[in-house]
């Protein structure tokens, strides 16, 4: 082999080793954020599966709710 050939090999492996050992380290920096932003941040509070749709339910429980400040606030 030449050494030309030899040296465009070398610098090949040189480039082709540090793309790959940036993507690793880039790969492990993504998994390290992740698990900090998992671990400090809060929690998603559920929402009631009958919330959204029916209104008629709400308007009733906020009538109840209306209610019952009313007669406490005669007392």
């Amino acid at each position: 082999m030449s050494d030309l050939l030899q040296q465009g090999l070398a610098l090949m492996a040189l480039g082709m080793g540090t793309v790959f050992g940036f993507l690793i380290l880039l790969i492990l920096c993504v998994i390290l954020m992740s698990t900090i932003i998992r671990r400090f941040s809060q929690p998603e509070i559920p929402v009631p599966a009958g919330s959204g749709g029916n209104k008629n339910a709400q308007l009733e429980q906020i009538a109840a709710v209306a209610a019952a400040a009313k007669a406490a606030h005669q007392r």
